[in-house]
């Protein structure tokens, strides 16, 4: 039997993140400039509490001409984590975390710390 490749095999660790109270108009233009689909939103205690994704950042985008989106923060807009991926799993269970959720991006948590990402 050939072995699989684990997620610590293909992972990156997160280049950067946001802060929740991180104004939401700032935190797209930096998704864009940087061209990532998605970024971990890491607390005062770094622990990770959401991911902004392009969707979201979309999301915020596509009402701001219909409502007053000024003053709004990444905790606002965010997505929560319902999916997460661990260093030492193989990436066939990856893959299915992928194809059971909507995310382009998982984070990599190991011991409640997020250690990286795959996209």
């Amino acid at each position: 039997m050939t072995n699989v490749p684990l997620v610590r095999d293909i992972m990156v660790e997160a280049p950067f993140s946001f802060p929740p109270d991180m104004p939401a108009y700032d935190a797209v233009d930096k998704l864009i400039a940087k061209g990532a689909p998605g970024v971990p939103v890491i607390d005062e205690d770094k622990a990770l509490i959401g991911f902004l994704t392009e969707k979201d950042c979309l999301r915020l985008l596509a009402v701001a001409h219909q409502y007053n989106m000024t003053g709004r923060t990444v905790r606002d807009i965010m997505s929560q984590i319902k999916e997460s991926l661990h260093p030492q799993m193989d990436l066939l269970t990856a893959a299915m975390r992928f194809l059971n959720c909507n995310f382009a991006t998982l984070p990599v948590m190991e011991d409640n710390h997020l250690v990286g990402s795959i996209t």
